[in-house]
């Protein structure tokens, strides 16, 4: 069949897709979390779709202009109250609620140690609160498919307590409508897994046409592990929007007063070993490196709790080296990152997780053609791309080591060094680029173009 290019538009491309996703602006706050399908979205109406999102309504009062994009709250009372204990903060002064409310902790450990064990899943309880979305939604999300013909439904996770509840999908619609899984981050890869959670991961995998991963190592292990055919994989990354970057004006005259080094995007300042991104080590080398240059800066942007107590503590004891910025938009961040000599990127946890996962800020850095520090173990995906770019370095999370580099951009910005635009071409990190291959597959499983 003839492929239908980027240049292209067919009278052909008028099917119906829906894209089911937990997290979607304006219903969610999770800019990060609704990037991929959001993009994805938008190309799909460019080249002709119909397409539409239904995501989670987190009843956030706000105004949404885009009919396409539909909100489906949820009846999750039993979360919620999860939720509820799990940040309290119950006084100690009543013994008998005291006691009460340690019962209820106990009964909440339980409860996460049986919800890692089904869906082992990031986050607090997102498995099963997603699980439980999708399932007080089953007959609004089929209704919709049957109602608008649907040709193709995408589903994107995590969370994927979404998954498990394919089959329920699937059973009450028609049998022709196709079906896509998109990984944006993996399962069960980065720890094993459960015994129940690869079988939940393995059941839902048999309902599926074809399956979307952010790179080749997640492709590799779903061949290997769940012996997934080869050509029903394919590889889409994520990326930078061009959209996006040509709002603002890249022609900016840095200050070559202040080495600035920057870090976009969610951040643990506490010394939690679990979480992804752990800035603490960082912090500690930054002081010591401060203390021997004055002219250095550390800026982030886009801290949830920028007004807690802690926060300001630490901008305080660090005055005119740290500055710490509330959540922006994303096009203000690009202009923060413009401003900057060096980019920060973050994949601290010592699971296997860095070898499946690339942060979307990387793309961006990328575009910027700032220099990049990326500090995490050294079998991670951040690791190989930041090296066979040349881009910048790669160190452990060790205070010698992350001062070792800092010193070593410092020399460079000293000397005014740049990275050159040779071997680069980076239009393939794009949004635009990778929406492109997934045009392709969308063409391929809906037969009317071909794949490659």
């Amino acid at each position: 069949m003839k492929r239908i290019t980027q240049y292209e538009f067919s009278e052909e491309m008028s099917n119906k897709i829906l894209i089911i996703t937990y997290d979607m602006i304006p219903y969610s706050k999770d800019w990060g979390g609704s990037q991929r399908m959001y993009f994805l979205l938008e190309a799909l109406t460019t080249y002709g779709f119909q397409a539409n999102i239904i995501c989670c309504d987190f009843n956030l009062k706000t105004t949404n202009e885009d009919s396409r994009i539909i909100g489906l709250k949820s009846l999750n009372f039993v979360a919620k109250k999860v939720q509820l204990i799990n940040k309290s903060n119950q006084s100690k002064t009543n013994i008998v609620k005291h006691i009460l409310f340690k019962f209820k902790r106990v009964i909440l450990h339980i409860i996460k140690k049986m919800e890692k064990a089904i869906f082992n899943n990031k986050g607090t309880m997102m498995g099963y609160i997603s699980k439980k979305w999708i399932d007080d939604n089953i007959v609004n999300i089929t209704t919709y498919v049957n109602k608008n013909d649907i040709d193709l439904v995408i589903i994107s996770g995590p969370p994927f307590g979404m998954f498990t509840s394919l089959h329920k999908i699937k059973k009450h619609i028609n049998n022709d409508v196709k079906f896509i899984l998109d990984y944006r981050d993996p399962w069960n890869f980065w720890d094993g897994g459960t015994l129940i959670s690869r079988y939940n991961e393995r059941k839902a995998l048999k309902y599926i046409d074809y399956l979307v991963v952010t790179n080749e190592n997640i492709k590799s292990e779903f061949v290997r592990f769940y012996k997934i055919r080869d050509d029903s994989i394919k590889v889409i990354s994520n990326g930078y929007s061009n959209t996006i970057w040509n709002r603002i004006c890249t022609n900016i005259q840095k200050n070559r007063n202040k080495f600035t080094i920057i870090y976009t995007g969610g951040i643990e300042f506490s010394e939690n070993k679990t979480n992804y991104r752990n800035i603490s080590t960082f912090m500690k080398s930054f002081v010591a490196f401060y203390k021997r240059h004055s002219n250095v800066e550390l800026i982030i942007v886009g801290v949830n709790n920028v007004n807690d107590d802690s926060i300001k503590k630490i901008i305080a004891e660090n005055e005119n080296h740290i500055k710490i910025i509330g959540k922006v938009q994303h096009l203000e961040a690009l202009e923060y990152l413009l401003n900057a000599d060096l980019c920060l990127l973050l994949h601290t946890t010592t699971d296997d997780s860095a070898k499946y996962i690339i942060s979307a800020k990387l793309y961006d850095y990328i575009k910027s053609m700032n220099f990049v520090l990326s500090i995490g173990s050294l079998n991670s995906l951040h690791k190989e791309m930041v090296t066979s770019l040349d881009i910048g370095l790669h160190v452990e999370n060790y205070p010698d080591q992350i001062l070792n580099a800092l010193e070593i951009f410092y020399e460079k910005w000293l000397k005014d060094d740049k990275i050159t635009e040779t071997g680069i071409d980076k239009n393939i990190f794009s949004r635009e680029y990778q929406n492109c291959k997934y045009i392709d597959l969308v063409n391929y499983v809906l037969g009317i173009g071909y794949d490659n």
